[in-house]
This record gives C-alpha cells, sequence and structure tokens, in this order.
C-alpha cells in the first residue's frame, strides 16, 4: 500500500515569497515521537469476518485506466481490530472513486487461504 503526495515548486526564493520568516527548517522528530508512541495499539486480524467501516482505501487501475483492485483498511464493528482488504466489484470501486466511503460500512469475509475481501452491506427483507 503507498500514499500519493503532490508538491508545488518554483525558482523564486523562499525568503522572497516569506519576508519574515526565518529559513525554514524541519522540527526534530524526537520531539514529537514519545507523543506517537503514547498512541493507543490497536490490534489487527488476521482474519476478519463481519461488518466493519472503512477507514482508508485505494482503488488500483490497469494501464489502460480501467479499476482493477482495490485494497481498504478498516476496522470490525464488534471487535475494533483493523483489517485489510481487497475488492474486486466493478460497481462499488466505481462508487468508492466517485463517493467518500470513508467510515462506510462494509461487510469483509474471509476464505479459506486466508484472502480477506470486502463488499457492499446486503440488506435482506425479512418478506
Amino acid at each position: 500500500i503507498s500514499k500519493h503526495s503532490g508538491g508545488i515548486y518554483g525558482t523564486t526564493p523562499y525568503s522572497v515569497t516569506h519576508p519574515n520568516a526565518s529559513r525554514w527548517t524541519r522540527k526534530d522528530p524526537r520531539l514529537y515521537q514519545e507523543y506517537l508512541n503514547e498512541g493507543p495499539e490497536v490490534p489487527v486480524s488476521t482474519a476478519p469476518a463481519g461488518m466493519g467501516r472503512l477507514e482508508s482505501y485505494t482503488v488500483i487501475h490497469k494501464g489502460n485506466g480501467k479499476e482493477y483492485r482495490a485494497i481498504c483498511i478498516g476496522r470490525l464493528n464488534d471487535s475494533n481490530e483493523r483489517f485489510v482488504a481487497i475488492c474486486n466489484d466493478d460497481k462499488l470501486m466505481k462508487r468508492l472513486k466517485e463517493e467518500d466511503y470513508l467510515g462506510h460500512e462494509v461487510h469483509v469475509a474471509t476464505n479459506d487461504s486466508g484472502l480477506s475481501t470486502f463488499s457492499e452491506r446486503v440488506v435482506r427483507s425479512s418478506l
């Protein structure tokens, strides 16, 4: 899984665009690493099953621009464990791109080979 970033670059020196600022320097990571380490550890499910909510996701494309696979990270509703799962459903992948699915509830299942997948929650009528 990867993250992408963007940058805006120019040829005008920082001191020209920010005359009252001192030279930019990065904060020493030791100043905030302890705070990050104190955060809660979230257990990870190795065989997630049941309903969960998406925390992050991405859609991977083939060379022709067609959706190939979606990968998500989420939390199971019952145990609050984190999970990683994939989806190959064309319709769902298109919706993931068109709508904000963060926090959306999905169904997660793991097969006998250990492959975890996610799909839309299906509500069945009792009629």
